[in-house]
C-alpha cells in the first residue's frame, strides 16, 4: 500500500503550478467489477478504495449533464440495476440485468445481460428540428450534482478533484443517434453546427454549474470527446473546424 506524508492534491497542484512535485502525480480509474475482485482478492472491507490504496492523486467527479434527466427511465427490467446506468460518468457497471431504459438524452437503449455497451433502439432527436426550440431541463437543477457532489467532498483534501463534461460532437451525437449525425454532417452542416451550439450552451452551463458548487477554481475541468478513432477524426479535418472546434474553444473559454 502507498503511503507518505505529501498529499496528492499538493502533488498535482505543485505540478500545476510548474514547481517539482516528490513525484509525479498519479491517474487511474477503477471499474467497479476490478474493485469487487480487488477487495475479496486482497481480503479487504466492503469500503476499502483502491484510489487511497494505490495512492492515486487526482479524481475525476461528472455531474448529470444530460438533456433531460428528468425523463430517464426504465422501460423494462431491473429498476435499480438499470436506473444506476442512466447517469453516465465513470461508474458504470456491466454487472447488471439486461432492459430497456429511456436515458437523460433522451434515447431508448437496450441492455444485454452482463455488457456494458447497448443498442439504440432510438435516438433522442428522430428529425432535424429547430435547435433554437430545444428546451432541456434546468442545467443548474440539484439532482444533476448530488452525486458528483458527494463524491467530490469525499476526496476533496486529500485528492485534487477535478470535474468534466462532454465535448461538443459526443454529446450531440448522443442525442441526435450516431448513424443519424453521421448523415446530418454530410448533408446539412449548417443545421449541425446550430444544433452544436445548442448543446455546447447546455454543457457550458453544467460545467460552470460544477466548478461553482464543488468548488473547483484551484483545480480545473476536463472536457471528454469521442471524435476520433485510433487513426484520425471520425469526419474530416474541415468539417470539424467548421462545425465542432468554434464550440470547443467557447467551452475553454468560459472555464477558464
Amino acid at each position: 500500500m502507498v503511503s507518505g506524508t505529501v498529499l496528492g492534491h499538493e502533488r498535482v497542484m505543485k505540478a500545476l503550478n510548474f514547481e517539482e512535485p516528490d513525484r509525479v502525480p498519479r491517474f487511474d480509474l477503477f471499474w467497479p467489477e476490478f474493485t469487487d475482485v480487488w477487495r475479496r482478492g486482497k481480503g479487504l472491507a466492503p469500503d476499502a478504495d483502491p484510489t487511497d490504496y494505490y495512492g492515486v492523486d487526482m479524481v475525476v467527479v461528472a455531474a448529470d449533464e444530460t438533456a433531460w434527466p428528468t425523463r430517464a427511465e426504465v422501460l423494462s427490467g431491473d429498476t435499480d440495476e438499470l436506473m444506476s446506468r442512466l447517469s453516465g460518468g465513470f461508474g458504470r457497471s456491466s454487472q447488471t440485468s439486461g432492459g430497456l431504459v429511456r436515458t437523460g438524452w433522451g434515447a431508448v437503449h437496450l441492455f444485454v445481460e452482463g455488457t456494458f455497451f447497448y443498442e439504440e433502439i432510438e435516438p433522442g432527436l428522430s428529425e432535424r428540428t429547430d435547435p433554437d426550440k430545444l428546451e432541456f431541463d434546468d442545467p443548474i437543477l440539484d439532482s444533476r450534482y448530488e452525486a458528483a457532489g458527494a463524491e467530490a467532498e469525499q476526496y476533496k483534501g486529500r485528492c485534487a478533484v477535478f470535474a468534466k463534461t462532454g465535448g461538443p460532437y459526443l454529446r450531440a451525437a448522443t442525442v441526435r443517434g450516431m448513424e443519424n449525425f453521421l448523415v446530418d454532417i454530410a448533408e446539412d452542416p449548417e443545421w449541425v453546427m446550430a444544433f452544436v451550439e445548442r448543446m455546447t450552451d447546455h454543457m457550458i452551463q453544467v460545467g460552470i454549474e460544477q466548478i461553482r458548487r464543488f468548488g473547483l477554481k484551484s483545480t480545473g475541468i476536463g472536457i471528454y470527446d469521442d471524435a476520433a478513432t485510433n487513426h484520425g477524426l471520425i469526419m474530416g479535418m474541415s468539417r470539424y473546424e467548421k462545425l465542432f472546434y468554434p464550440s470547443l474553444r467557447k467551452m475553454v473559454a468560459a472555464y477558464k
